[in-house]
């Protein structure tokens, strides 16, 4: 059988292989698919980092739309990940980040910047980062 590049999945198209065969290589006890794939998804999952962070009220620009650029150690201009508002945020804050219609406007090594379209907010905003490995 042949296999994928990055993660040695087994492929066939041979129309010759046996059903057993191709069975235990996509789900059997050693060395199958099923296993590389679990082993793979556990590795980038161990490889992810969440960072807390605050956008803080006085840093905010002057003028709208409203920007703010935040340090996020570990950050590369070009990783993947998500950031979401922090799960100790008030019902005020909550408010804040809905009238302020925020999103992220760029990305840089250490750096991302969120844009505020909407109102600019008159508190600080807990958020967490989650760098994915």
């Amino acid at each position: 059988m042949s296999a994928t590049k990055n993660y040695d999945l087994a492929l066939t198209d041979n129309d010759q292989t046996k059903f057993k065969e191709w069975r235990e290589s996509i789900n059997g006890n050693s060395n199958s698919n099923m296993e590389k794939i679990d082993t793979a998804l556990g590795e980038k999952a161990n490889l992810s980092v969440a960072i807390n962070a605050v956008l803080l009220m006085s840093a905010w620009s002057d003028d709208s739309p409203y920007v703010q650029t935040i340090s996020v150690e570990g950050l590369t201009a070009d990783q993947n990940g998500i950031i979401t508002i922090g799960q100790n945020i008030t019902t005020e804050q909550l408010e804040d980040v809905v009238a302020a219609d925020m999103r992220i406007s760029d990305q840089a090594d250490g750096s991302l910047t969120v844009t505020a379209y909407g109102d600019k907010p008159t508190r600080d905003i807990p958020v967490t980062i989650i760098l994915l490995g």
